[in-house]
């Protein structure tokens, strides 16, 4: 169950931003769907990309987005267009798309997704702005005028006025020449943008998680969805042996490792907290029994 922060992180509306388009882009075997806002960013909806990824609770992720400062001054409230109607959304800027994904431990999807989320961390943003970047190139070239054809040299014994005009549209098209010239550049500058940022995007990915890791902002790996089933039952044949309350064992076992959640329970101490769950739910039954006999708690098969 979500705690009252990240309830209201959830609720919590980012500033609106109107688009100027919405695009859907193929990836992997999906449409991605991404919006450019007239402040000329990319946005992608982060309840979307998190049922891409088979999230049971894809809202969850604005909080953990909004818990920290970056990523939470990059989320805007768009209107993305659905078959049902128009729909304000919760979307992140592109640039933290990798950041947000990075954070995601694998555990957190169905081990069949895991793999799509490895490629989802190294290779959607770059999908994302390449598309545009490849639309906005597109565009530049379709609006960019024809190269102006030169006016025909005036014959011998022509007229001051035929030369005087002839003068004049050579003028014309030299001023022609070099607006086109200065879209152009413009043009490129816009796309060589795309370019470093794509190029960024790249170079950080394979930094991202030891930093954030530095920083403290993603912990290290949690038990997975098996493991949390294997406490889960453990909790149950204690329960079972000795009346315990299933909510007094695992007050016991939270305090003892220290966690808010048996959930958060770090991977790598799985086999010791199993094995002290065990332990303590025979020194419970040794308490309450009324013969002189130990009952075992099986095994999990």
């Amino acid at each position: 169950m979500q705690d009252e922060d990240d309830i209201e992180a959830t609720e919590k509306l980012a500033p609106a931003l109107d688009t100027l388009e919405q695009v859907e882009i193929p990836f992997l075997d999906e449409l991605l769907l991404a919006a450019l806002g007239v402040d000329g960013d990319i946005y992608v909806p982060v309840t979307l990309f998190a049922q891409h990824l088979g999230m049971a609770q894809p809202r969850q992720q604005i909080a953990r987005i909004r818990r920290d400062e970056t990523m939470e001054e990059a989320l805007r409230t768009i209107a993305i267009k659905t078959a049902g109607g128009p729909q304000d959304m919760q979307c992140l800027r592109i640039d933290m798309l990798t950041l947000w994904l990075a954070t995601i431990r694998a555990a957190a999807v169905r081990e069949a997704i895991r793999p799509k989320l490895k490629r989802y961390k190294r290779e959607a943003a770059r999908a994302i702005l390449a598309y545009f970047t490849a639309k906005a190139q597109a565009r530049a070239l379709a609006t960019v005028a024809p190269r102006p054809e030169q006016a025909p040299m005036p014959a011998t014994g022509a007229s001051p006025a035929e030369w005087r005009a002839w003068h004049l549209a050579m003028a014309d098209m030299y001023q022609m020449v070099e607006a086109q010239g200065a879209t152009l550049v413009e043009h490129q500058q816009r796309l060589d943008r795309h370019d470093e940022e794509i190029a960024a995007l790249a170079d950080n990915y394979s930094g991202v998680r030891e930093v954030l890791s530095i920083m403290g902002e993603i912990p290290e790996p949690r038990i997975s969805i098996h493991q949390q089933n294997q406490l889960q039952a453990l909790v149950s044949k204690i329960h079972e042996a000795t009346d315990l309350h299933q909510g007094t064992i695992f007050a016991a076992f939270k305090k003892q490792w220290r966690i808010p959640r048996y959930d958060e329970l770090p991977a790598a101490q799985f086999d010791a907290a199993y094995e002290w769950l065990r332990e303590w739910g025979r020194a419970q039954l040794k308490k309450r029994r009324a013969t002189g006999q130990l009952p075992l708690i099986p095994d999990d098969e």
